[in-house]
């Protein structure tokens, strides 16, 4: 992670301590200063209940923005993932978790997500399409690097880096290649993966 988002998250994290006027949980104290993890974003995933950032916490995690109704660069970026996850070996891929944030919550809901998600033929078990309100959508976004804005026809010109996060969600690297996946990305994701061999497989993300 940059040293500007790093500062970003941090300012983020103190301010909202400091208006909500709450302790820290246990869990964000023992997360590091520049996990995305310290945001205090809920997210509405496309399977059913809430998921806090947090939550997904102990598994190696590929994260990145989209919207459902995009035509092109959205699901070459979900294909481009899936050609990440096919050349993992099969235990190692059960370790890997995806969260696609989408830059659309008004018209992305569970439901659209949910096709979107059978669409794709994703595994269900560690696949989170998600929306959050717009303020947190403007957050993640600024927080990742994604740069976005709408256009008159309701779609949205952005960014689409995919980004690799550690078991507590420390920005280990990112791609901004789109088909045939990086290899030098790949061998970071394989690599995260095999630090927790030895560890149970996690099991459905929440």
């Amino acid at each position: 992670m940059n040293g500007w988002r790093t500062g970003v998250l941090s300012a983020i994290a103190v301010s909202v301590l400091a208006i909500s006027g709450a302790p820290q949980d246990a869990a964000s104290s023992e997360l590091p200063r520049d996990s995305y993890y310290q945001l205090d974003v809920t997210l509405e995933p496309h399977a059913a209940g809430l998921l806090r950032l947090a939550d997904l916490q102990g598994s190696p995690v590929i994260v990145a923005m989209f919207y459902a109704s995009c035509a092109h660069v959205c699901p070459m970026t979900i294909s481009t993932i899936k050609a990440i996850e096919a050349e993992l070996a099969a235990e190692d891929r059960d370790r890997l978790r995806v969260l696609m944030v989408t830059l659309d919550p008004e018209r992305d809901t569970p439901a659209v997500l949910a096709e979107l998600a059978d669409r794709h033929r994703v595994n269900n078990d560690r696949w989170r399409f998600a929306r959050t309100s717009p303020e947190d959508v403007r957050l993640i976004a600024a927080v990742l690097g994604v740069k976005y804005r709408e256009l008159p026809d309701g779609g949205f010109n952005h960014s689409s880096p995919i980004l690799l996060l550690d078991t507590t969600g420390r920005e280990l690297s990112r791609s901004e290649k789109l088909g045939l996946p990086e290899a030098a990305f790949v061998r970071e994701v394989a690599a995260v993966i095999q630090n927790q061999v030895g560890l149970p497989i996690p099991g459905r993300v929440p």
